[in-house]
């Protein structure tokens, strides 16, 4: 059975979209423990905690725990550590869950577009857009050059690496059908 555009499009949106979100969410996860990991060293520094009462001088406020009968200072301390610690491991994960869709969505989105074809020029491609779109807020040249550096490392990293090209082990068959022979993995297409 051959699904019409319409169906083709809807089949291919939602499985560019399942798979970016996917990336993203997973991406997202190790970057925010791989972030809480590297970050742990923040849990034992002083935290960035206004005096009561300023507007935040900028400061950095370093205080030993109270040892006296009242908490107060010692939890505002544990709770300024720890939120630090915690915006940096989010900050880490969004980066990561970005990169992450980046590359696993556009690669899915160049695969979709060129009929579900599988091969080492869909990541080279997919490649280029996330460079694209990493540099994307420095402007069209950085763009340009963002997707030039992901483009050419992700073909030397194939060429030499990947077990695409002449080295076999992946190939697409006339029908769509991608069969990767290194991991005896069959994929057929939907539609």
């Amino acid at each position: 059975e051959s699904l019409g555009f319409v169906g083709r499009t809807v089949v291919g949106t939602v499985e560019v979209g399942l798979i970016t979100l996917t990336s993203f969410l997973s991406g997202a996860t190790l970057g925010y423990l791989g972030g809480g990991v590297m970050n742990l060293p923040a849990l034992f520094r002083g935290a960035d905690v206004p005096p009561p009462g300023s507007a935040g001088t900028g400061m950095r406020i370093v205080r030993p725990p109270s040892r006296r009968g009242g908490g107060g200072d010692f939890l505002r301390e544990a709770r300024g550590r720890l939120g630090n610690w915690n915006g940096k491991a989010m900050a880490t994960g969004r980066n990561w869950g970005e990169l992450s869709a980046a590359f696993s969505g556009f690669h899915a989105l160049t695969r979709v577009v060129r009929g579900n074809r599988e091969d080492r020029w869909n990541g080279i491609i997919g490649s280029a857009c996330t460079g694209a779109y990493m540099s994307r807020k420095a402007g069209p040249n950085a763009m340009i050059q963002g997707a030039m550096t992901y483009a050419s490392f992700t073909y030397l990293l194939d060429t030499f690496f990947g077990v695409g090209g002449r080295r076999g082990g992946r190939r697409s068959l006339p029908d769509g059908t991608f069969v990767d022979e290194q991991f005896q993995f069959k994929d057929e297409p939907v539609y």
